[in-house]
């Protein structure tokens, strides 16, 4: 198995791209492409697809993308394919929100989903994907909970907020304001 390849782009395009390392160029199917150049050094993380009259190289920019393809590919009725194609309209992010939150309307937008995929997808990973199983970076939340700290708010009612924050997609400022609201509510204000 081929967990990644570091290399020069030799070519790219809207849903491939080939990276040559050691004079071999490796032809990645890619469900983004729009962070790669011609010429750049890159190092895309990959999964093999093998089957007996096919063989396909997926490749993926970040290794959140990798692991959501991984979840989705065990998914009962969605190939690799179906998952490259999620991910092309989607992040790990929105994705996980979207499952946890039973947001069956949101998945069937995404391309070859249909309403019975979009429950199936939630039954088989609802309540497996997490923040530790797909590590997810949301720097607004960050941003604003180290401002709440600033302000003098303890670590554990920091945690309990974040918590509550991380389920939503919001930028800095309104998961601050989220947060103070959260807070004061606490407090009785």
């Amino acid at each position: 198995m081929i967990a990644f390849i570091k290399g020069i782009v030799f070519d790219v395009g809207v849903d491939f791209a080939i990276v040559e390392n050691n004079g071999i160029g490796y032809h990645l199917v890619m469900s983004k492409t729009n962070n790669i150049s011609l010429n750049d050094e890159v190092l895309i993380y990959t999964y093999q697809h093998v089957r007996e009259d096919d063989l396909t190289l997926f490749g993926f920019e970040d290794i959140e993308s990798r692991e959501m393809f991984l979840k989705l590919i065990s998914v009962k009725g969605v190939g690799p394919k179906t998952a490259n194609n999620i991910l092309a309209k989607a992040n790990a992010k929105e994705l996980i929100l979207a499952i946890e939150g039973n947001d069956v309307d949101f998945l069937k937008t995404l391309p070859g989903i249909g309403a019975k995929s979009a429950k199936q997808i939630i039954l088989d990973l609802q309540n497996k994907l997490t923040t530790e199983t797909i590590p997810i970076l949301n720097q607004d939340l960050d941003d604003a909970i180290e401002g709440l700290k600033g302000l003098g708010y303890s670590a554990a009612e920091l945690k309990s907020v974040k918590k509550q924050l991380m389920t939503k997609v919001m930028t800095a400022s309104e998961y601050l304001k989220a947060g103070l609201n959260i807070l004061n509510k606490r407090k009785g204000g």
